[in-house]
């Protein structure tokens, strides 16, 4: 585990050192909006009172096999700069050709149409 999951206020503490403000826990480590106490804007409607590492690892939860095949055939080569090893192995072509949970026809098509353009053009 990278040691910014396991330890967010050091990291808070780095960061305020590097702009040259003072570091109080009680405001950097406490989510506010306009310096009132906020629950966040959180899309999985989860309300939350502190900054938290949580989030970092929820995917590990919530996507299927092939949903981290499809990240991981698209995201493979940048995973380990940001902390995260790939789970699957090798790219494959199942995890290329499955679709992701919710993907309609004409979503299906155009991401794989857009993959194969990006492989073709080196993006």
């Amino acid at each position: 585990m990278r040691i910014w999951r396991a330890y967010p206020a050091l990291w808070m503490k780095r960061v305020c050192d590097y702009l040259e403000v003072g570091y109080a826990p009680e405001t950097v480590l406490t989510p506010t909006k306009a310096g009132q106490r906020w629950s966040g804007n959180s899309a999985t409607k989860v309300g939350f009172t502190e900054i938290s590492t949580e989030p970092v690892t929820r995917w590990e939860r919530e996507l299927s096999k092939d949903e981290i095949g499809w990240v991981e055939w698209h995201c493979r080569d940048l995973m380990p700069e940001f902390g995260y090893e790939p789970r699957l192995g090798e790219r494959s072509l199942r995890a290329f050709v499955a679709p992701v949970r919710g993907e309609r026809p004409k979503e299906y098509l155009k991401s794989r149409v857009y993959s194969l353009r990006d492989q073709l053009v080196g993006r």
